[in-house]
C-alpha cells in the first residue's frame, strides 16, 4: 500500500473529529507482544477498527509486528486487499457459502462453522485454493461445530478439493470477567479436542482461542496465535474489572464551542425540556450529536472538558448538538476545544468511564462514532 495513504488525514474543516493516536496503539501492541513472546499475534479490525479507522490502524500494527488481521465480514476483508494489504486475514462469523471462492480469489482465509458449508463446498469445490478456519463451540452457543461433531466435519473437509485446513479456533464467553471458572471450563474442552485434530492434519495447524480477556488474564490460552481486540484500543473488555495493564486509549473525540448564550433561571433546555436551568447560567453549544455517535442516552448523563474543567450536558442529545452548562461565571469562549472522549487519566470523559455510565463496554462507544466524524491520524 502506498504509505501516502498513511498521512494524517480529515482536516480540521469540520468542528468534531476523532484523533487516533498511533503512538499509543504501538505501545499496546508492544505490550501485547511482550506478554506473548513469539506467538502470533492477530489484530482484530473488524467494524472499521472498532471505529478507529481499518486501513490506517491496519498499517500500523502490521508494521508494529502484527502478525495478521481478523474481520467480520468478506467486505472488510476485501476492502483491506483492494488497498494493497498482503498479510493474512481471517474472516470470523458464519457466512453463505457462495463467498468462499470470492474469498479464495481475494486470498482471505474463511471461518468453517456449520454443515451447511461443508455440504457445498464438497458440491462446489473452490477454483482457487482457499485456507479456512474450523470455528469449535465450546460453550458460547453462537457459531462453531458442536465439539462431538468436530472430527467428522475436520475429515470430511480434508478431501475437499482447493480447501486447506490452516487453524482451528474457538472463542472466549467469559475470559473478561473475575470469575473464569467457566473460561477454564471451554479451555479444557478445547485442549480435549485439539490433539485428536492435530493427528488428523496432514499439515501444521494453527491453534487460536485467546481474545483480549484471555491475553491479559489466562497465558493458558495463547496457543500458537492470540487475538486482542479492544485492547489494541486502550480498554479493558469489561469497564468494571481493573486489570494491570498500562494501556493507552487510542481515539478521543473533540468539539468546539459554537455559541454562548446567557439564559435565566427555570428556562427548559432542548427537546421535551427534560432539564431547566438551575440559576441564570451561560449555554454553550456544542456540534456533536448522536448522528455523530454521542448516544441520546447521555441525555442529562454527560459531561464534556473545557480547559480541563468539566461541565455538564444539559437537556436532550440533539441530532447535530448537545447543550453544556457552563455556569454564571464564563470562562470559556466561542471556538474552544470541547473533549467529548478523551481527556486526562481518570476523567469523566475517559471512554472506560463513559461506558460505565451508559451501562455498556468500550467496543460500543467507540464503534459508535459515526463516519461523518473525520478521523485524524496522528503517528508522531
Amino acid at each position: 500500500m502506498n504509505r501516502s495513504v498513511r498521512a494524517t488525514t480529515g482536516e480540521r474543516s469540520e468542528p468534531t473529529v476523532a484523533y487516533i493516536l498511533h503512538k499509543n496503539l504501538k505501545h499496546n501492541i508492544e505490550l501485547i507482544r511482550s506478554a506473548v513472546g513469539k506467538r502470533k499475534i492477530m489484530a482484530v479490525v473488524k467494524a472499521n477498527a472498532y471505529g478507529h479507522g481499518d486501513l490506517e490502524v491496519s498499517l500500523t500494527a502490521l508494521e508494529a509486528g502484527c502478525d495478521a488481521l481478523g474481520v467480520a465480514f468478506f467486505a472488510e476483508g476485501s476492502r483491506l486487499r483492494d488497498n494493497g494489504i498482503t498479510a493474512p486475514i481471517l474472516v470470523f462469523g458464519a457466512h453463505s457459502p457462495g463467498l468462499f471462492q470470492a474469498a479464495a480469489r481475494k486470498n482471505l482465509a474463511m471461518t468453517v462453522t456449520s454443515p451447511e458449508q461443508v455440504a457445498y463446498l464438497e458440491k462446489n469445490p473452490a477454483d482457487t485454493p482457499l485456507a479456512v478456519h474450523i470455528k469449535i463451540d465450546t460453550g458460547m452457543n453462537r457459531i462453531g461445530f458442536p465439539r462431538q461433531d468436530v472430527l467428522h466435519f475436520f475429515r470430511r473437509i480434508q478431501k475437499i478439493t482447493n480447501i486447506r485446513i490452516e487453524g482451528v479456533y474457538s472463542h472466549f464467553a467469559t475470559s473478561d470477567e473475575q470469575d473464569l471458572a467457566f473460561a477454564f471450563k471451554q479451555l479444557e474442552r478445547f485442549l480435549d479436542i485439539i490433539p485428536q485434530l492435530k493427528d488428523m492434519s496432514k499439515t501444521e495447524l494453527l491453534v487460536h482461542m485467546a481474545n483480549s480477556g484471555a491475553i491479559m488474564q489466562m497465558p493458558e490460552a495463547y496457543f500458537d496465535m492470540v487475538r486482542p481486540g479492544i485492547m489494541l484500543y486502550g480498554y479493558s473488555p469489561d469497564p468494571e474489572y481493573e486489570i494491570g495493564w498500562k494501556l493507552k486509549p487510542v481515539m478521543s473525540l473533540h468539539s468546539r464551542l459554537g455559541l454562548i448564550k446567557l439564559t435565566p433561571e427555570n428556562e427548559p433546555v432542548s427537546y421535551g425540556r427534560r432539564y431547566y436551568t438551575k440559576t441564570r447560567t451561560h449555554l454553550g453549544i456544542v456540534a456533536v450529536g448522536y448522528a455523530d455517535g454521542f448516544a441520546r442516552a447521555n441525555t442529562n448523563n454527560a459531561m464534556v472538558l473545557i480547559h480541563d474543567q468539566v461541565y455538564p450536558v444539559v437537556g436532550t442529545v440533539c441530532m447535530d448538538m448537545i447543550i453544556v452548562d457552563l455556569g454564571s461565571d464564563l470562562k470559556c469562549s466561542t471556538g474552544d476545544e470541547v473533549i467529548i472522549y478523551g481527556g486526562r487519566s481518570g476523567a469523566p470523559t475517559n471512554i472506560r468511564q463513559v461506558a460505565k455510565r451508559l451501562g455498556t463496554i468500550p467496543y460500543e462507544v467507540t464503534c459508535s462514532v459515526t463516519s461523518r466524524v473525520p478521523r485524524i491520524h496522528s503517528y508522531d
